[in-house]
C-alpha cells in the first residue's frame, strides 16, 4: 500500500481539533482569528477586536497601514514601533518638532487634522488598512467603518485602559510581542508606585489641585473632571485631587472656586509649546491673588516636568508623572525612589535617546 494514502476521516477530525484549539486560544487572548482549513488556496488573515467603546471590529487581509488622528493614539503607535506603517497622523505629532526627529518618517505622513474635525472623506480617500480613533468619537468611527475603513476606538485614560490599548496596538502593528513586553513594564512601575501608599490614612493624603493655567493670563484657568488621568495619578501617589467629581474633561473655574478648596498642594500644567510650567508657576507665585491657599502660603506649588510634552498627558510618559506627582506630595514615602535616573533610563529604553537630550523642565 502506498504510504501517500491516507485515512481523510482521520485528517478531517484531527484538522477540527486543531481548529477549536485555535479558536479557544485566541478566545481567551481577547482576539479572533478566522481559520479556514486547508482547501489549495491560502486564505487572507482577519482580525477581529473589541475597541474601548465595546465595538467589534473586523479588519480582513494583513494589516498594511495605520492612521490616527487622535494625538494620544498616534504617539502610542509610534512608541511601539508603527513608523513604517504610519500613513496618516493628527497635526499636534506631525508639528511637534522632536517628535519629527524621534520618528522621522512621520513627516511624510498624511495630516489628518484632529479628533474633534476628523474629515471623513480624507480617511476614506487615504484608505488605511486601520483607523484609530478616540475612546469618545464613537459616531465617527462608525461612520468610518460603514464606508470600509475600519476604525477602532481607543482611551488612555488609566493605566488599565493604556495597558488594554497598547495591547490592541500591538495587534495591530504586528508587535505583541513589543507590546507585551512594554505592557509588563508599565504594570510592574504601577504596581511598585501603588504598594508606597497602600494602607496610607485618609488624614495623610493632601488635598491637589491639578491646574492647565495661562501665563499672563492668555489661557483660562482649568481642573481635569471625574475619569481624567490627572485625578487617577494623584490617587495612586497618595493624594487627594479636589477636581475629581466634576463633570469630564477640562473644566473652567474660577478663584472663589480655588479658595473654597484651598488645596494644600498645586500642580501646574502646559499644552502651549510656547508656555513653559516654570513661567504659570512664578506668575501664580507672585499674584497675591494665590495667597488664599495653604498651597501658596506653605510655598507647595509645583511645575510638572515636561519635554516636547507634558508628563501627565495620558501619552508613554505618564508613568514618569506618576513618580513626579509622589515625589511632591507623598516626599517621604518616595524618597527611595530616584526620579532622574527612572526618567533617564526610560528615555535610554524607549527612545534611545538621552536625559539632556530630552530637555526636561520643570520642577525636578
Amino acid at each position: 500500500m502506498s504510504r501517500n494514502i491516507v485515512d481523510k476521516k482521520a485528517v478531517t477530525k484531527i484538522q477540527t481539533t486543531i481548529l477549536a484549539a485555535i479558536i479557544i486560544v485566541a478566545a481567551v487572548a481577547g482576539v479572533v482569528y478566522y481559520v479556514t482549513l486547508p482547501s489549495g488556496e491560502e486564505a487572507e488573515p482577519s482580525l477581529t477586536i473589541t475597541d474601548y467603546a465595546g465595538r467589534t471590529v473586523k479588519i480582513n487581509g494583513t494589516i498594511q497601514t495605520i492612521a490616527s488622528s487622535y494625538p494620544i493614539a498616534t504617539e502610542a503607535i509610534l512608541f511601539l514601533g508603527g513608523e513604517e506603517k504610519m500613513c496618516g497622523a493628527d497635526s499636534s505629532c506631525i508639528g511637534n518638532s522632536f517628535m519629527n526627529t524621534l520618528y522621522p518618517k512621520l513627516g511624510d505622513t498624511t495630516d489628518l487634522g484632529y479628533p474633534w474635525n476628523t474629515n471623513v472623506e480624507q480617511v476614506v480617500d487615504l484608505a488605511p488598512s486601520v483607523f484609530v480613533a478616540s475612546g469618545t468619537s464613537e459616531e465617527t468611527a462608525d461612520q468610518l467603518t460603514e464606508l470600509g475603513v475600519p476604525t477602532v476606538c481607543l482611551s488612555f485614560e488609566t493605566p488599565e485602559d493604556f495597558n488594554q490599548a497598547l495591547t490592541i496596538i500591538g495587534k495591530l502593528i504586528d508587535n505583541e510581542a513589543a507590546a507585551e513586553s512594554t505592557v509588563e513594564y508599565y504594570s510592574d512601575m504601577a504596581q511598585t508606585i501603588q504598594s508606597k501608599t497602600e494602607g496610607l490614612a485618609e488624614s495623610s493624603k493632601p488635598s491637589v489641585m491639578f491646574i492647565s493655567y495661562g501665563a499672563q493670563r492668555k489661557y483660562t484657568l482649568k481642573t481635569p473632571g471625574e475619569g481624567m488621568l490627572q485625578n487617577n495619578l494623584i490617587e495612586m501617589c497618595g493624594g487627594v485631587s479636589v477636581s475629581a467629581d466634576q463633570p469630564g474633561g477640562w473644566n473652567e473655574i474660577s478663584m472663589e472656586q480655588v479658595a473654597l478648596w484651598d488645596p494644600d498642594v498645586v500642580i501646574i500644567t502646559s499644552y502651549a509649546s510656547n508656555v513653559s510650567t516654570t513661567d504659570l508657576k512664578n506668575e501664580i507665585m507672585a499674584d497675591d491673588t494665590w495667597n488664599v491657599t495653604t498651597a501658596k502660603i506653605e510655598g507647595k506649588i509645583y511645575a510638572f516636568a515636561q519635554d516636547w510634552g507634558s508628563w501627565d498627558s495620558p501619552t508613554p510618559k505618564w508613568i514618569l508623572g506618576t513618580l513626579w506627582i509622589g515625589k511632591f506630595i507623598q516626599p517621604a514615602l518616595f524618597d527611595s525612589m530616584d526620579l532622574t535616573q527612572t526618567a533617564t533610563d526610560f528615555y535610554q529604553t524607549f527612545y534611545d535617546i538621552t536625559y539632556e537630550q530630552a530637555s526636561v523642565t520643570g520642577d525636578m
